[in-house]
């Protein structure tokens, strides 16, 4: 049976920074604290209070790590990268100067 694809598998991958993903984690953890600390005592003790937000912290900690794992490279695979963007960028210049001379060919 064939899977159907909507338009959206065909589009390129989505690229978020990784400040803009710790900014909306601080927000939302900003959140969770406010909801967490206006329960009533009756609802919620302050020991209880305290267990969920620690909870909360250490999901979020755990979250932030994997963020940076994925977005930060070590040394090694930074330079890696560097030097295939560069060869990359040198690569398009040539080809674009074998072009340009084959057009400059052709107009002879």
């Amino acid at each position: 049976m064939k899977s159907s694809c909507s338009p959206v598998c065909s589009k390129e991958p989505l690229h978020v920074d990784l400040h803009a993903l710790s900014l909306t984690l601080g927000w939302i953890q900003s959140i969770i604290i406010t909801i967490v600390m206006e329960f009533p005592r009756d609802v919620l003790t302050t020991h209880r209070k305290t267990q969920a937000l620690q909870a909360f912290n250490k999901l979020f900690f755990l979250q932030q790590d994997l963020f940076q794992r994925h977005y930060i490279r070590s040394d090694e695979e930074a330079a890696m990268h560097l030097a295939r963007v560069q060869q990359a960028a040198r690569d398009e210049l040539l080809a674009e100067k074998v072009e340009a001379v084959k057009v400059d060919d052709s107009a002879r």
